[in-house]
């Protein structure tokens, strides 16, 4: 009797691996390897089967497939087991997650988990933490903040746009609190996102990513009754920005209708300088309390 192809082999149990890789959405190539490596003999796979070949039957009969993320600095190969014209906000959530285990949801994203917009949010911010975590702070100076302020908000331009998806990732210097974690059950695996109270801090920080300071505003009203003063406090003292932002989250929660006590814990903070709720301000007014310029008609 002729010995069979690995093809042919492959074509015999193609059934269970079906039924074993579609348990999970996404795989990376290592996950794959490891299936190789431990599944190999109940599934029986040839023994010289490699990754490469593996991969092609999958992909040819679309037990996964494969899906390619530029990001203008590294690019993103993942195996997924539905059809890529399928894929949800969800979905890209799941897949997104597993860039590095050390990442996490954030701005307007972690808004939308932990739902505080009713928008419809296309946009998906994943943060991870970069080599460089103790910046000097700088001395500010009145001149410096406001020139820096009449310019456009420096964005990043590592972000790619996936149908009718945009996938903006971003550094971040901030420490590992404020992370929780949700059972991502089409994976089983845990996604990583930022508590409200960060979540809060980062969009006062670029509301650019999260719908712009009208926006910002809403989500703050949303959050109002489910956040600590305490950690907000917390989170600026340990972040050290160079920038006042403590003025910034005092004026959305004094106008969003949060306590006097919220309020005075960011009036422990120094409130020196002129600050600026977002760039580029046309027609501005003045919160004399916060020593903030924000856009007329917002409040």
């Amino acid at each position: 009797m002729p010995r069979l192809s690995k093809k042919q082999i492959l074509n015999k149990s193609k059934k269970k691996i079906k039924e074993k890789l579609e348990n999970k959405l996404v795989y990376s190539i290592e996950e794959l390897n490891h299936f190789l490596d431990e599944d190999a003999r109940s599934l029986n796979l040839p023994k010289t089967l490699k990754i490469e070949e593996l991969i092609e039957f999958l992909e040819d009969n679309q037990i996964l497939e494969g899906i390619q993320l530029n990001f203008p600095r590294k690019t993103v190969i993942r195996y997924i087991s539905k059809c890529s014209q399928d894929i949800k906000y969800d979905d890209l959530l799941n897949i997104v997650s597993t860039i590095t285990s050390k990442g996490y949801f954030s701005h307007y994203t972690a808004a939308f988990i932990h739902g505080l917009t009713n928008n419809i949010v296309k946009n998906i911010y994943f943060s991870y933490k970069n080599s460089t975590n103790n910046k000097p702070t700088k001395k500010l100076l009145q001149e410096n903040i406001d020139m820096a302020f009449s310019k456009p908000a420096r964005l990043t331009n590592n972000f790619l746009v996936y149908d009718i998806y945009k996938i903006v990732l971003l550094e971040n210097t901030f420490r590992d609190e404020g992370i929780l974690k949700k059972l991502d059950k089409k994976n089983n695996k845990f996604i990583n996102f930022t508590d409200i109270e960060k979540t809060l801090i980062d969009i006062s920080v670029r509301p650019e990513y999260a719908g712009g300071v009208a926006e910002v505003l809403e989500i703050y009203k949303r959050a109002k009754g489910q956040v600590s003063s305490n950690k907000l406090k917390a989170y600026l003292k340990k972040a050290n920005y160079t920038y006042p932002y403590h003025q910034v989250v005092g004026f959305y929660l004094e106008h969003t209708g949060y306590s006097e006590l919220a309020l005075k814990f960011m009036e422990e903070f120094p409130i020196e300088y002129n600050f600026y709720l977002t760039n580029e301000i046309n027609k501005k007014e003045f919160s004399s309390r916060w020593k903030i310029f924000y856009p007329s008609g917002l409040i």
